[in-house]
């Protein structure tokens, strides 16, 4: 059995697992997380996501995803001081077909601050 974490899987996750198995997913009981996303449909991959994790110190993640190879891990600090704009800058340069960077970075920032809502009501 190999253990690896969701930061070590994520990059590869495209590649073939041929025979492998996930049998187990843990997550810390000690954090709060939220996740929201846009969209076309439910049904279609996210423009933008964002999922942010805190912890009971105050120590906060955030991760955006929704463009690129894999997501993006926007801030992992002691507090979420200036989420919206760490949130606008890790997507400077996400421009494709499906949405502008100036989308992203907008819609970004506004799930960031939505997540973070919901987990310090």
């Amino acid at each position: 059995m190999i253990k690896i974490t969701l930061g070590e899987w994520l990059p590869l996750r495209s590649e073939s697992k041929t025979g492998a198995l996930i049998t187990k997913v843990s997550f810390p009981i000690n954090t709060r997380v939220a996740y929201e996303y846009i969209a076309r449909t439910p049904a279609d991959q996210p423009i933008v996501c964002a999922a942010i994790s805190q912890w009971t110190s105050g120590r906060t993640r955030l991760a955006l995803g929704g463009w690129g190879a894999a997501p993006i891990l926007g801030m992992d600090g002691p507090e979420a001081e200036g989420i919206k704009m760490v949130s606008a800058s890790a997507y400077s340069h996400a421009g494709d077909e499906w949405a502008s960077a100036e989308y992203r970075q907008e819609m970004a920032g506004v799930l960031a601050l939505r997540c973070l809502k919901r987990i310090n009501p």
